[in-house]
């Protein structure tokens, strides 16, 4: 099956062998899944210069990465020579992702309501991760959903439907609502 590569568990090798950037596969890709991949890929190398570099921080990031992925994944020629075992390309197993819940549209910070559109299916009561541009990583419980006509709802599960929905941390336009893992 084709595979994507990933090398999340090789940031510190990468960074202490001197490579100084990664090209990100985007083309072709969700929006959800490029903003996973460069938040994760973010966090372990500021983890690194940080000095808070651990395995419990790694397998997290693991674990959102590989549930972003729509393909299983592969580190490919980082550890050994390529042999004819190394065969990928022999058809095509891909899974769809569920994760993405919704898109922040925009936030009032007076009210702390953000105004987001829908994705996949959510409820009230799910416990939710945000995240998104200045490194943003905040974990909540979705206490109440809103329509455009401001009643409440129980779930959402119109994808594009424009919800609203109280966060006590401030969040910035295009941050990103996933399961919390």
């Amino acid at each position: 099956a084709t595979c994507d590569l990933n090398l999340a568990t090789y940031i510190k090798d990468l960074i202490e062998i001197g490579v100084g950037s990664l090209k990100v596969e985007g083309r072709m890709r969700s929006e959800y899944y490029i903003a996973t991949v460069i938040s994760s890929y973010r966090k372990l190398i500021d983890a690194y210069y940080n000095n808070t570099y651990t395995t419990s921080l790694i397998n997290k990031e693991l674990k959102i990465l590989d549930r972003v992925a729509n393909r299983k994944s592969t580190s490919q020629y980082f550890n050994h020579e390529a042999t004819k075992k190394d065969q990928y390309y022999i058809g095509r197993e891909e899974k769809s992702n569920q994760d993405f819940l919704a898109l922040v549209l925009d936030y009032n910070k007076k009210t702390h309501i953000a105004k987001i559109e829908q994705r996949n299916y959510f409820k009230k009561g799910d416990k939710v991760n945000i995240f998104g541009p200045n490194n943003l990583d905040y974990d909540f419980i979705i206490d109440n959903i809103y329509n455009e006509e401001k009643e409440e709802v129980e779930i959402a599960n119109h994808p594009k439907e424009i919800l609203y929905i109280k966060i006590d941390k401030e969040v910035e336009i295009n941050s990103m609502i996933r399961i919390r893992i």
